[in-house]
């Protein structure tokens, strides 16, 4: 089951989420704040400006604010994903 939340709205600089996914492709987005991308089982595919690469198990991926972007993944993933305020980088 996937949980929808608003990252850009959050009050705490900086906040982390886990999320147990199915198979999915993710719209283009971007997010106030950088992203650290961490798939713990399962890989995803990201697009990020004009690059393209994959985040396999126990590897992460980091996303700067504004960057659009968008995830997606051919099978279930276990997402873990951090989020941090642009003034704390």
């Amino acid at each position: 089951m996937s949980m929808v939340v608003d990252v850009d709205s959050a009050t705490r600089r900086a906040f982390g989420l886990a999320d147990e996914l199915e198979p999915f492709d993710g719209e283009w987005h971007t997010h106030n704040r950088h992203q650290l991308l961490y798939a713990q089982t399962g890989t995803m595919r990201v697009e990020a400006g004009s690059s393209v690469w994959r985040v396999p198990s126990d590897r992460a991926g980091w996303i700067p604010a504004g960057l659009p972007h968008r995830v997606s993944a051919g099978r279930p993933v276990s997402l873990r994903t951090l989020y941090l305020g642009p003034e704390l980088v």
